[in-house]
């Protein structure tokens, strides 16, 4: 009998069904607790396009917890591309400077006042994402380079 490497079909089902599970959990405990029910139905109700709800709840989840979870996912995501980018375990953002690149941008878009009409604090991210990016192509470019 050979023996295959990695998971099945059903193993990745029940590896989806439980990050489900605690991103619900989690977005329903913090210092206001949520029912896990009306956490559920919130999302379930966002998903099926009939609108986010309004009252504490809704806020709660949509702009403070939900936000914070997808923010973290997407950092979680961004450092592991990195690492598999340089095939380097140790890689993150503020060894290669990367970080330090996004502060300078985030600095220059506060001291000039850079702005974008009519999203709040969209030209501080902007700038600090452009210099991230372009920190990191000087970064890899000197690397391959040498």
């Amino acid at each position: 009998m050979v023996r295959r490497e990695g998971f099945g079909l059903p193993a990745y089902l029940a590896f989806a069904a439980a990050t489900v599970f605690t991103l619900l959990v989690c977005v329903s405990l913090g210092s206001v607790k949520l029912p896990l029910r009306e956490t559920f139905g919130l999302l379930w109700n966002a998903l099926a396009g009939r609108g986010t709800g309004t009252g504490m709840s809704a806020t709660i989840v949509f702009s403070v917890r939900l936000c914070v979870a997808l923010t973290g996912a997407s950092l979680s995501v961004c450092g592991a591309a990195m690492q598999g980018l340089l095939k380097n375990p140790l890689a993150d953002g503020s060894t290669l400077g990367v970080s330090s690149g996004a502060s300078l941008g985030a600095v220059i878009s506060i001291a000039f006042g850079i702005t974008l009409p009519g999203i709040p604090l969209a030209g501080t991210m902007s700038m600090a994402m452009l210099f991230a990016f372009l920190s990191l192509v000087v970064i890899l470019g000197l690397a391959y380079r040498l």
